[in-house]
């Protein structure tokens, strides 16, 4: 707030609450309504393009893979999300994502209307908030006025702004905005409660009571989301002693029971601590907290800067850490002189130091000495704190402008609605959005690693290996980057090279069941039987819910003629993973060499299902039907493949095999024929084709 506003109340005021100040005239409902109105379309637009944008990084474990989600009735085991994941520790972030899950599976649209229906509530609260504490005793007769155009500007600006883009396009990070939402709600149920209702001028009265009732639930609310919110009982304090009580001592005297209700929804805080810990959060991650310290001295300023100028806007920053205090030093310069007019400014002009406290308090958890591993600076960290240079750059432009407010806080807020609709661009595919990382950070491995993965899925092996070897260049001991490597360059057939990323994987990681299974894999195939029998068995050992390592284990195990074993595994990776296709086709495999026909066409029609469009997968139907004497369905399906694979020679080989077993000799040689055609050099239809040929002169 701005300087020389003075502080609304006094301690000898504050100590009776019982009929709150009125304030002046309001302006009509429907302009508030046009307001709000303003705000949730200018988000639309802003965010149009966004509802498409795929799972991303973090999404995979938050969303996609996240068993506890699947199932809203089981209401227990979603609030218990996995402690590894994102969601961790975050039991009403968790709900919401099975809130989404439950009418819609895994499409993105739902997810990310509700992410975007987050911040529109976030924004109209922000709305709220401003308004009816710039028409507070001590404001109103400077700013009553044009209070509503003041918070409009305000919110508009928070709400387009493009670096939200990072909290609202980015689904993981509902986490930011969620929380950021209840944040605000427990200020403006506070405001509720202490100010009197700015529309037709009636004293807050017993209604108070619940909205204090309603910021202690929104603040308990907000624990259950991220544990930034633990600052919140700090910052109502601090309102409440700028704008409502006059000190601090005031406020704790007349509301003592309200802030140790506060205080209460700390009471989590060692569990989410210790979820905390899974995610990189403190200092067994190898970063020491006075680097960290140091590092933030540099970070805090940058999130100043993006606040006033959101360029570049980079998804994954990486983690260049200042490790000694000369490396430190340019940037302490400026903001411990920053820090201290603060500190300064709370003391003697509380209203003008509100808005940089705000800014300071709500980043301190993760701009301080608490570690957060591999992310020292993070764009959706923003989300809240740029509420307060919202603010503030809408009161400047009152001070230019006066009741134009509005009208001249459009052409910014227009331009950071254009530019978020530029910057959700980025994200309409993981390829766009790593690709653009690394632009932006190319000496970042983690950038590189993962538009390696991109590529990977993309099925560019040889292009994702060239961005493993980046990231390699840069840290020589990141494992998944060697086994991803790995396995590209066995799809690649370099297999000594994949072995040794293999084994560099193991060395850097020898507890990386992935890598193990895998490296035992390809050991099979090289005839390695018992090196490979090795490692997968330690890899179950390591992993025994790896439904992968399971199967890999069958493999090995079917080598070595011990087929029940294998059996017994394949089961198991399916229990663990039902949909998972290689487990099927194995499991059928095995029950063909068992002579348990018809289970092994049950797995084979499991597998075409799950692969629709895997030309092997739909051929093997029809080679089980053959196989179990279901000559008429096997050419059915054969003509089915072949509809949808008509230039497949192995489809075209199939069909004349079931053609020469109902006897239709002449049409089978026409498929072989039609086979060579498109395979001069395939083998199997040729010798096919002789012995028709002999059979029919």
């Amino acid at each position: 707030m701005p300087t020389r506003v003075p502080i609304s109340g006094s301690t000898s005021n504050a100590a009776s609450d019982s009929s709150a100040p009125s304030v002046g005239p309001a302006p009509p409902r429907r302009q508030l309504w046009l307001a709000a109105a303003l705000i949730a379309v200018a988000a639309f637009a802003a965010w149009h393009n966004s509802f498409e944008v795929p799972f991303v990084l973090d999404d995979l474990y938050n969303i996609e893979t996240n068993p506890t989600i699947r199932r809203l009735s089981a209401l227990g085991e979603v609030l218990s999300p996995p402690t590894a994941s994102g969601v961790g520790g975050r039991p009403l972030l968790n709900l919401s994502f099975a809130l989404n899950y439950a009418p819609g599976g895994f499409s993105v649209t739902g997810y990310h209307a509700l992410n975007l229906a987050i911040h529109v509530l976030a924004g109209l609260t922000l709305l709220g908030l401003v308004r009816r504490t710039l028409l507070a005793p001590g404001l109103r007769d400077r700013f009553g006025s044009h209070a509503l155009p003041i918070a409009t500007a305000a919110a508009l600006l928070w709400t387009l702004h493009p670096i939200q883009t990072a909290s609202v396009t980015y689904l993981s990070q509902r986490a930011e905005s969620l929380m950021g939402l209840c944040y605000l709600l427990t200020l403006y149920c506070f405001a509720r409660a202490t100010f009197c209702h700015p529309l037709d001028d009636k004293p807050a009265g017993p209604g108070r009571v619940g909205w204090l009732a309603g910021a202690v639930l929104s603040c308990a609310a907000g624990m259950g989301v991220k544990e930034v919110i633990l600052t919140a009982p700090f910052t109502v304090l601090l309102f409440d002693r700028t704008f409502v009580a006059g000190t601090f001592r005031a406020a704790l005297t007349l509301r003592r029971w309200f802030y140790l209700a506060l205080a209460a929804t700390w009471l989590p805080l060692p569990f989410v601590m210790t979820s905390a810990a899974e995610r990189g959060v403190g200092t067994e991650r190898g970063v020491a907290w006075t680097t960290y310290a140091l590092t933030q001295s540099r970070e805090l300023l940058e999130y100043l800067r993006l606040s006033v100028w959101p360029h570049p806007l980079i998804f994954d920053r990486g983690a260049e850490y200042l490790r000694t205090a000369s490396d430190a030093a340019p940037y302490a310069l400026l903001l411990v002189p920053l820090l201290a007019a603060t500190a300064f400014a709370v003391r003697r002009w509380p209203a003008a130091g509100f808005l940089p406290a705000w800014f300071f308090i709500v980043l301190a958890p993760t701009s301080s000495v608490v570690p957060v591993a591999f992310l020292p600076l993070a764009e959706n960290r923003l989300y809240l704190p740029l509420a307060a240079v919202a603010v503030a750059a809408a009161l400047a432009l009152h001070r230019f402008a006066g009741r134009r407010v509005l009208l001249v806080a459009l052409v910014p807020a227009v331009a950071g609605g254009a530019a978020t609709v530029v910057r959700n661009r980025d994200f309409r595919s993981e390829l766009t959005l790593w690709a653009d990382t690394v632009a932006q950070r190319p000496g970042h491995p983690h950038a590189h690693y993962n538009l390696g993965l991109a590529l990977s899925r993309a099925g560019r092996p040889a292009a994702a290996a060239a961005h493993w070897r980046a990231t390699l260049r840069e840290d020589p001991h990141h494992a998944p980057a060697h086994e991803n490597l790995a396995n590209a360059l066995v799809s690649l057939g370099r297999i000594p090279e994949a072995l040794s990323h293999y084994e560099a994987a193991l060395r850097h990681a020898p507890d990386f069941p992935v890598a193990r299974a895998n490296y035992g894999l390809v050991l099979l195939y090289l005839g390695r039987v018992p090196e490979a029998e090795q490692h997968l068995r330690l890899a179950i050992r390591q992993a025994p819910d790896n439904a992968g390592a399971h199967t890999n284990y069958g493999l090995v195990l079917d080598r070595l003629g011990r087929s029940a074993e294998a059996v017994l595994h394949y089961q198991t990776a399916l229990r663990l993973d039902p949909n998972f296709a290689d487990a099927h086709h194995n499991l059928g495999v095995a029950y063909t060499r068992a002579d348990r026909l018809p289970e092994a066409t049950a797995e084979f029609e499991t597998v075409a299902r799950l692969r629709p469009k895997n030309l092997d997968a739909q051929l093997n139907v029809a080679r089980a039907y053959l196989q179990a004497g279901r000559h008429r369905d096997a050419h059915a399906r054969a003509e089915q493949v072949l509809t949808q694979f008509p230039d497949a020679p192995e489809a075209h080989l199939l069909l004349g095999n079931t053609l020469a077993h109902l006897g239709q000799l002449a049409a089978a040689v026409v498929e072989y024929e039609r086979a060579l055609a498109l395979r001069p050099d395939y083998p199997d239809a040729r010798q096919n084709l002789a012995q028709l040929r002999a059979r029919l002169r």
